[in-house]
């Protein structure tokens, strides 16, 4: 049941009207050229939450991906998989579902100012399409970070 007090309207849509996803970089905003960043992803307002989803993390650690995303095609990105599926960033997320939490890092070999962009994925495999058929779904969160990496020798 729908009410049409102001009060009630967020509490009773049908549809979710916020998103609480993080990305969190536990570096520094400076790093020494090699030094690794590390950061990670929470998807904490899952859109696809009834569907068994997962989330993935694609970063682009080359600096060239533009602010607007439209050079996304050409440029290598990387991509880091959710903790549950993760053998590489071993961390403890306590009591996180470790479908919706992942790791990601990366290293710079310049210095310099870096924008470090990307996105996180949330993904399923189970949706149920239009026509009650298993179908893959996602849902896409693109996040920035301005990092300064400095040279290691000064």
């Amino acid at each position: 049941m729908l009410y049409n007090q102001p009060e009630f309207i967020n509490d009773t849509l049908g549809h979710r009207n916020t998103s609480y996803n993080k990305f969190v970089f536990l570096t520094k905003d400076t790093i020494s050229i090699s030094e690794f960043y590390l950061a990670y992803a929470y998807c904490g307002s899952p859109l696809l939450r009834d569907f068994d989803s997962k989330i993935k993390i694609i970063v682009d650690n080359t600096n060239s991906l533009k602010k607007d995303f439209s050079n996304i095609s050409s440029v290598k990105l990387d991509t880091f998989q959710c903790a549950k599926i993760d053998t590489i960033h071993k961390a403890d997320f306590g009591t996180y579902d470790l479908n919706k939490i992942g790791a990601f890092s990366g290293k710079f070999k310049t210095s310099g100012k870096k924008n470090i962009r990307g996105l996180m994925i949330e993904y399923s495999n189970e949706h149920i399409d239009e026509n009650g058929e298993k179908a893959y779904a996602e849902s896409q969160t693109y996040f920035e970070k301005e990092i300064y990496v400095k040279d290691s020798l000064k």
